[in-house]
This record gives C-alpha cells, sequence and structure tokens, in this order.
C-alpha cells in the first residue's frame, strides 16, 4: 500500500514539472516549425559571344562563339614546337564549323581533325558566362596527351575621341565642356557594353555625365577653373576603360593672361539669357518636337570669351545645349545666332536660327548649321 502512494506521488510530481515546463497549462498551442527557406537558384547566362582565347602546354587556342551563345563557329590552334609521342605540332590552324560546335548546358566538345593528329577540346561554361574551363587532349598516332585550360572572353577593343582638345582662353568660373565619344571596334565579347568615363583636372572642379556611356552616345566632362588660375593652362586628364582595356587623353584649357578688363563680365551672362529669350517663344511655337519652351531651365556660360563685337554663350538644359552668339552693333547689323546640339547623342549642332536684326524684332528663321556665315562655323561646338 505505500508503494502504492509512492507510485502514485511520484506520477503526481512529473505531472506537475510537465504541466510547468508548458507554461502551466494546455490552451497554448504548440508553435509550429518554420518550413526551412528555399535555397536560391541561379539561373545559367548564355556565354558571352565574341572570341575567347586559351594558354595550353602545347601553345595556345581560341574560339569564337556565335551571337546567340548556342555554338562555336571557329577554332583556331598556335603550336609552339609541341611534342606529343612521334609527333612535333608548330604553326598555327584555324577551322571553320559552318554547323557549328553546339554549347549545349553550358558545355561543349570539339573534335579538329589535324591529319594524321587530333585535337579534342572539352569545355564548361560557368553560370555568368563570362569564364570558361576545360581539357584538352592531343592524339598523335595513338600517342595521347592532354591537359587542362581556362580563359575568359577577349575584351572588344574601343578608341576614345575628345572634343575639342583645346579651349582657349577662358576665366575662373566659365563651364569648360569636353564631349567624349567612344566607339566598339570589333565583335568580341564585350560589344555593346559601357566604358568607364573619369577625369581630373588640378586646379578646377569635374564632373563628368554620365561616367558610363556606350558607343555612340556622348558624355560631356564639365571643367570650372577656381578663382586663382588666371595666367595658367589646366591639363585635363580624361580616362575611359573597360575589362580592363584602357585609353588616356590629355586637353588643355589656356586661361586668360593677366586681369580681366574691369566689369568685361559683369551682367554679361543676364544679358544673354535676355537674347536667348527672344528665340525661345518661337521656338515653342514652330517647333514643338524640340520641347523648347519658357519653362526650360537652363545652366549658362560663356563660351569664346572676351572676342571683340560678338558676344558668345552657351546654355544647356537637360536636353540640348545651346550655342548663342549676338553682334553688337547698331540697327540693321545686330543680328543673333543660335544652334542647337542634342546632349548626349550629337557632337555637332543639328539646328540652327537666325535673327537678322534684334533692334526690328524681326522672327527667327531656320537655317542649316553648315550655311551659316563662315566666320561663325556652326557647324561645330562653340568652346
Amino acid at each position: 500500500m505505500r508503494t502504492t502512494r509512492l507510485i502514485v506521488s511520484a506520477l503526481l510530481l512529473v505531472l506537475l514539472v510537465s504541466t510547468i515546463a508548458c507554461g502551466g497549462g494546455g490552451d497554448e498551442a504548440t508553435p509550429t516549425p518554420s518550413p526551412p527557406l528555399p535555397t536560391p537558384t541561379v539561373t545559367p547566362v548564355p556565354p558571352k559571344p565574341g572570341e575567347w582565347s586559351a594558354l595550353a602546354d602545347f601553345g595556345e587556342f581560341a574560339f569564337t562563339v556565335n551571337p546567340s551563345g548556342t555554338g562555336i563557329t571557329k577554332i583556331s590552334f598556335l603550336f609552339s614546337e609541341f611534342k606529343c609521342g612521334p609527333a612535333t605540332l608548330s604553326g598555327e590552324v584555324s577551322v571553320e564549323n559552318p554547323s557549328l560546335w553546339t554549347i549545349a548546358d553550358g558545355q561543349f566538345t570539339a573534335n579538329v581533325d589535324l591529319m594524321p593528329n587530333e585535337i579534342t577540346i572539352r569545355g564548361k561554361f560557368d553560370e555568368t558566362g563570362s569564364q570558361a574551363s576545360g581539357t584538352w587532349e592531343v592524339d598523335a598516332s595513338g600517342t595521347i596527351c592532354m591537359g587542362a585550360w581556362e580563359c575568359r572572353p577577349i575584351p572588344t577593343p574601343f578608341s576614345m575621341e575628345v572634343i575639342p582638345d583645346r579651349i582657349e582662353p577662358a576665366v575662373p568660373g566659365q563651364r569648360c565642356v569636353f564631349l567624349v565619344v567612344v566607339a566598339d571596334e570589333g565583335e568580341s565579347s564585350s560589344k555593346g557594353e559601357p566604358v568607364n568615363i573619369s577625369a581630373t583636372a588640378p586646379g578646377a572642379t569635374v564632373a563628368v555625365d554620365p561616367q558610363v556611356a556606350t558607343s555612340g552616345l556622348v558624355a560631356e566632362v564639365t571643367v570650372i577653373p577656381d578663382e586663382n588660375t588666371l595666367g595658367k593652362t589646366l591639363s585635363v586628364t580624361i580616362r575611359t576603360e573597360r575589362d580592363g582595356l584602357q585609353h588616356t587623353e590629355t586637353v588643355d584649357i589656356v586661361m586668360w593672361d593677366g586681369p580681366l578688363p574691369e566689369g568685361i563680365l559683369e551682367g554679361a551672362l543676364e544679358g544673354a539669357a535676355r537674347t536667348r529669350d527672344v528665340f525661345v517663344p518661337w521656338l515653342a511655337a514652330n517647333h514643338p518636337e524640340l520641347g523648347i519652351t519658357a519653362e526650360t531651365e537652363w545652366t549658362t556660360t560663356y563660351a569664346k570669351v572676351l572676342m571683340p563685337v560678338a558676344n558668345y554663350y552657351l546654355f544647356f538644359s537637360e536636353e540640348w545645349e545651346m550655342g548663342l552668339v549676338f553682334h553688337v552693333m547698331i540697327p540693321p547689323d545686330d543680328w543673333a545666332y543660335i544652334y542647337l546640339r542634342h546632349r548626349f547623342t550629337e557632337v555637332r549642332p543639328s539646328y540652327a536660327f537666325e535673327i537678322s536684326s534684334l533692334a526690328a524684332h524681326e522672327e527667327p528663321r531656320a537655317l542649316d548649321p553648315r550655311d551659316a556665315p563662315q566666320y561663325l562655323d556652326m557647324s561645330e561646338v562653340w568652346r
């Protein structure tokens, strides 16, 4: 009987401990474990089109991936006195395959008959499509030589042009705008990909817009000389880079030598804006496709500063560069011209307009930039 009481007491104790451990009651539901997070999957990217190059024990080889990344159209080998059994391989061999060596699931096998020898290239592209590795195997009359290889696509060469190569003279605070154009020169993997653009100029504030540009687009490097730069020549270094390929070009800004004539620039920008606004209502009414209205905001700067008789200025909106020149003379020789260059797509003016006399309140008329008076040279941007 005593034993029975001890067993019952023990059971009650166990139940009491279990109740305390579970929070004192059975009203709360047992938490459901969270399901495991799914493992992210990476969708493979097709191999980059263009030419790839790899080093191997026998020398080097290159292969060309078609534009869709589904096959290899050409393989070239450069053998450097490579000995395999009874054979010594030397020289260059290129083989094209119109029906393609197929790339499937990122892998390929290419068998090339070198008569009497044979070489087999096996490869696999990584998930980014920008690296590959594999094995090579040479069969020289029954003797097998083999090894491993890895490679990346050959970058597409590109060129860089900077317009102009010199601005002279300039004054402190002037916005000196250089145009930078890059162009692809080849059909390799990085064709069409953006080029990084940067610039430096001691003694000035520098801005690059945009900082990356693709072939055919136009970037602007704006250099604003500091106050203490009169009489100096500022060197502007512009660099472009893509996939390890780089270009560097240095252009100059020659500052006005000596003190500026007193009051020469006072109120000049405001006066230029008033002359610009003589054209704007007419442009809004007659060329609405340009998107230039009274609400268009402009950044104003000098161009061809301190030119006698004719005053040159530049205005920049989000979309357009406008060049303005007006003749500081009495009627009927108080003419004014403007040109328009579409920013980021053009390096030369595509529109030009003339007012033959400002005092006579004549309406603007359109003209081809190339037909402007020769001394204005509106076929090129003013700087």
